[in-house]
């Protein structure tokens, strides 16, 4: 079973959304977003729990459905880069759910 939603022409919109209509303190700031985008900002991936995988620049964002500023998680790598890391157990997320390698006899 897929864990990523990849490639989805809405995510960028409803990661947008969401910032906007949840905005309450804590929360991420339409400011923040905004500075993102400038930055050029590439909804790369959401989880099927719906957290998000935001590129900003040359780094990764990993932003939970709830999107607490407070929580989100920066990882200085291109998108190949951390999903090569994830895949292969290197990425330490609170968010992300962990990998588990099949055992072999």
């Amino acid at each position: 079973m897929e864990y990523f939603i990849r490639n989805d022409k809405t995510l960028m919109d409803h990661f947008r959304q969401a910032v906007y209509f949840l905005q309450s303190p804590g929360i991420l700031p339409m400011k923040e977003l905004e500075r993102w985008q400038k930055k050029g900002m590439k909804a790369v991936a959401q989880t099927i729990d719906g957290d998000y995988v935001i590129q900003v620049g040359k780094k990764i964002k990993v932003v939970p459905m709830d999107l607490h500023e407070s929580d989100i998680e920066t990882y200085p790598l291109t998108e190949d880069e951390f999903f090569k890391e994830y895949w292969e157990g290197k990425i330490n997320s609170k968010i992300l759910a962990p990998i588990r390698k099949a055992e072999t006899k």
